[in-house]
């Protein structure tokens, strides 16, 4: 394939000297040396070509891998921004292939919302993921950032890609078996019905509880 050239131009000595360089394709990269004479200030152009790896990926895998990403940061502590951005951009995409089957998240589904607060929810669940991304119109601001929403959203992406995928990982089975552990009136009228002996798993750290339970998922 013929690529088209892009000029530049070097200075040596006072004198400019032109030459091409030959820019990216599809398939490889070109990487131009210049050796240059001091005496003839002749130019030897040497051409490498390296084929690019790539990675086929589906929107449900983009979500699947971000999503898992920030349930491994979440469980070893890890940063809690990028935990946040990657759940909320997991969220989004698994949001939009919902609406195209009649599936949306449960935090995005005004049907659950009175129709005029529904607004305001959205404003309020979207607003550290759009701080995070954005600084065009708010370059000053400084944001209260409460780490825990970061869980919420992440239930949302489990709940929504077993709609959609039909599946959970073992990844995300843990990280809900966790939440309903410490959180069960997520998933209980009766807090209380919890068998005696999940009550167990709450002296355990996140990093314990992940490291016993992972196997048991698999």
């Amino acid at each position: 394939m013929a690529l088209a050239p892009v000029y530049s131009s070097l200075r040596t000595r006072n004198r400019k000297i032109d030459f091409e360089l030959y820019g990216l394709s599809r398939q490889r990269f070109d990487v131009v040396f210049l050796d240059l004479d001091a005496h003839s200030l002749k130019i030897r152009v040497k051409e490498i070509r390296r084929k690019m790896n790539s990675i086929k990926l589906t929107k449900l895998e983009c979500a699947r891998r971000q999503m898992e990403t920030a349930i491994l940061l979440w469980f070893d502590d890890g940063e809690p921004v990028s935990i946040h951005t990657l759940a909320a951009a997991s969220l989004e995409v698994l949001h939009d292939l919902g609406k195209r089957i009649g599936e949306s998240a449960l935090i995005f589904d005004s049907k659950r919302f009175r129709k005029e607060k529904f607004s305001e929810w959205k404003k309020i669940v979207r607003e550290s993921q759009n701080f995070f991304k954005h600084a065009d119109k708010d370059p000053t601001k400084v944001l209260d950032f409460k780490p825990d929403h970061s869980e919420i959203l992440l239930l949302n992406c489990i709940d929504l890609h077993r709609r959609i995928g039909n599946q959970r990982s073992p990844v995300m089975l843990v990280f809900w078996h966790y939440f309903a552990i410490h959180h069960p009136w997520y998933f209980l009228s009766d807090p209380k019905q919890m068998p005696p002996g999940f009550r167990d798993f709450r002296k355990l750290s996140k990093t314990q509880f992940f490291d016993e339970r992972i196997p048991v998922c698999q």
